[in-house]
């Protein structure tokens, strides 16, 4: 059972990288022809855009902006669109994109912790050693522990741009706020695991340095605790809504196939 469970996890990542070659995400017309309007658009916006395609697609979407985004070609699809985001989408593909499961151009809401969400049940403490910003947020389950970035901020200030604003507490919400509830209640168990692992992986060689030398620190990190929390046993559908959450320009290859790496040799 183990070698065949194995198999299938190879099976899975080898497809991912696939998909992760250029062209990988394109589909044939026959496979085209058996879609909806709303799978075939989310399809062709990937593809046109150099994207992973969605893990799944919400058979209902604005069938008007899903025809729209089938009657244009990539070239014309780039060129409807108002660079009034750092992604390049207009206003009304972000709402679409994000709609069929491209979750890194959804608007990341506002949680307030104390309202939101229960405080753990076990564990309820950070580890021995810890500093005051991991002990406050990881009490909470949730988003209330995305408040460790921004209280480390405080005492190590990097800007808007750096790992503790730019991509620590950034991802941590959108995937609590945003992917979490689109995710398998497998996955949903996995982003809360490796939450809680980044922030106390992160807390505890966070040491002298600079910015740079933070960010890399923590983005070593990344690997360990994806691995070591599960992600290499969830299905594909999850791990494309991870990558999907992404924003391209933070997307790192390497991680991803250092990943893949880990689990193969796992498997």
């Amino acid at each position: 059972m183990q070698d065949k469970f194995g198999m299938h996890r190879k099976v899975r990542w080898l497809f991912l990288m696939l998909l992760l070659l250029p062209g990988g995400g394109c589909i044939t017309g026959e496979l085209t022809a058996q879609l909806s309007e709303c799978e075939q658009a989310a399809h062709h916006m990937a593809a046109c855009m150099g994207e992973l395609p969605p893990g799944q697609v919400s058979a209902s979407c604005d069938l008007d902006v899903a025809r729209q985004v089938l009657s244009l070609d990539c070239a014309q699809l780039s060129a409807n669109t108002t660079d009034i985001k750092s992604d390049g989408f207009s206003s009304a593909l972000a709402d679409f994109a994000c709609g069929i499961g491209l979750y890194r151009y959804c608007p990341i809401p506002t949680c307030v912790p104390d309202l939101d969400e229960p405080l753990h049940s076990a564990p309820a403490v950070a580890p021995e050693g810890s500093s005051q910003c991991a002990i406050d947020a990881l009490a909470f389950e949730g988003c209330g522990a995305c408040d460790y970035y921004r209280c480390r901020e405080q005492e190590d200030a990097c800007g808007p741009d750096g790992y503790h604003l730019g991509f620590g507490y950034h991802y941590c919400n959108a995937f609590r706020l945003i992917a979490e509830r689109h995710a398998s209640p497998e996955a949903q168990g996995w982003l809360s695991r490796v939450r809680r692992c980044l922030i106390e992986t992160l807390d505890r060689d966070e040491t002298e340095g600079d910015c740079n030398q933070l960010k890399e620190r923590a983005f070593d990190s990344h690997v360990e605790c994806y691995v070591k929390t599960g992600f290499c046993d969830l299905p594909l559908s999850d791990w494309l809504l991870v990558v999907n959450t992404v924003k391209l320009r933070d997307i790192d290859l390497y991680q991803l196939f250092a990943t893949s790496s880990e689990c193969l040799s796992a498997g």
